[in-house]
């Protein structure tokens, strides 16, 4: 194989990360390329900017947190491999738990340390060098996502606007993915009825690959965005690995992917920010919104996301005595707002025609604001201005 193998080890130990390199190299010598992390969110921002085809992970670390467990353990692309010391065992946990944990928590083999030459050539012979090696190679693009921690603060509304701005102000190709596995919207927002879409691209597991979701998409000509639908049916067997397969895919295939969320904290959805390069947290400046924002980025902090991978957005603002001042929402959450979009009644009526409004109202406050935030995700590159583009009110729910 011409590429060196690319190996994360996560331990808050340096002295068990390098023991465990140790004993990896003398199997994959010269192949082998490591990384080391020291902590849950540090191997997490390496797992995304390196694509590693082996982590091995040291499960004390991680043994009594489930969700952090699972989160390494689907990292995309990779062969996850756990790691655990007997001494560092719970009193009443005995090895076969632990085995049986860290297996259903998705690591593909669990190994005791210290580690044996044989096993670890049994693991790389079994896991890693028999032809399922993952490809991992640079990403073309970059993957932002759009939240809300409570229903209608206006995410799809961003969602839709900010890829068509995009699409029609970049020269390179944007796509939006529509994530919900409930009720998506964003096909209504755009006037369109696709007949496939995510759930198909999910299904085709191995088989998945440019040309097949490009079959399943939809192409905006008035902007040029591709559009990847949600499922239409509310029981779609959408999950964590086919999602990561997906945008890891597009992710190769389209400068920016920007994907429209959903409200929860689960697998399914930790996937996705973890996926996400940079996050849109919407909320209204309303009590019981900012209340609910307030609690998730603290539950977000635990989970130990970087707080600057969080980009605070105050929507649908509207500067009026009794609302709650635009400085009063950044002190009330501990977390500054570094964006903010009026409220504006033509997204409304745009909504209704199926016209995203940054098309046909280019210049309201409102598509100024978006382009503002579009600016401020992708840094220098130029945005082009958009021409105003007329929609006729020629549909209405999908006739």
């Amino acid at each position: 194989m011409d590429e060196a193998i690319r190996v994360l080890i996560v331990s808050p130990q340096a002295t068990l990360r390098e023991q465990i390199q140790a004993s990896l190299h003398e199997v994959l010598d010269e192949r082998a390329r490591f990384i080391g992390a020291e902590s849950v969110a540090r191997a997490l921002n390496l797992g995304r900017a390196n694509r590693p085809h082996l982590v091995a992970c040291d499960l004390a670390d991680v043994m009594e947190d489930k969700l952090s467990m699972r989160r390494l353990a689907q990292l995309p692309k990779a062969v996850t491999v756990g790691i655990y010391q007997p001494q560092t065992l719970r009193a009443n946990q005995t090895e076969s738990e632990c085995i049986l944990q860290a297996i259903r928590a998705g690591f593909q083999d669990v190994l005791r340390f210290p580690l044996s030459r044989q096993e670890v050539s049994e693991v790389l012979d079994r896991v890693l060098l028999s032809g399922r090696l993952p490809e991992a190679r640079a990403s073309k693009g970059q993957i932002f996502g759009i939240f809300g921690c409570k229903g209608g603060v206006g995410r799809t509304t961003v969602a839709v606007n900010l890829a068509t701005l995009l699409a029609a102000g970049l020269d390179d190709e944007v796509c939006l993915v529509d994530t919900t596995r409930q009720y998506g919207n964003a096909r209504n927002y755009l006037g369109f009825d696709p007949k496939s879409g995510l759930l198909e691209a999910v299904q085709a597991e191995d088989r998945l690959d440019s040309e097949l979701i490009r079959s399943l998409m939809v192409r905006d000509e008035r902007s040029g965005l591709w559009f990847l639908d949600a499922p239409l049916r509310i029981d779609a067997p959408l999950d964590q690995h086919g999602l990561a397969r997906v945008l890891l895919t597009l992710q190769d295939m389209y400068s920016v992917v920007i994907c429209d969320g959903e409200i929860g904290v689960d697998a399914y959805t930790l996937t996705l920010l973890d996926l996400c390069n940079r996050v849109c947290l919407l909320l209204e400046a309303v009590v019981p919104t900012i209340r609910a924002t307030r609690h998730l980025l603290g539950v977000l902090q635990d989970l130990e996301y970087a707080a600057e991978k969080f980009l605070v957005v105050l929507n649908r603002y509207n500067d009026f005595e009794g609302n709650v001042d635009f400085e009063e929402v950044g002190q009330a959450l501990g977390h500054a707002v570094e964006a903010l979009c009026p409220y504006e009644r033509r997204c409304l009526i745009a909504i209704n025609e199926g016209v995203p409004l940054v098309l046909s109202e280019p210049k309201t406050r409102f598509s100024v604001a978006l382009r503002e935030l579009a600016q401020v995700l992708i840094g220098d590159a130029e945005i082009q201005p958009i021409k105003k583009r007329s929609g006729l009110l020629s549909r209405l729910f999908g006739g």
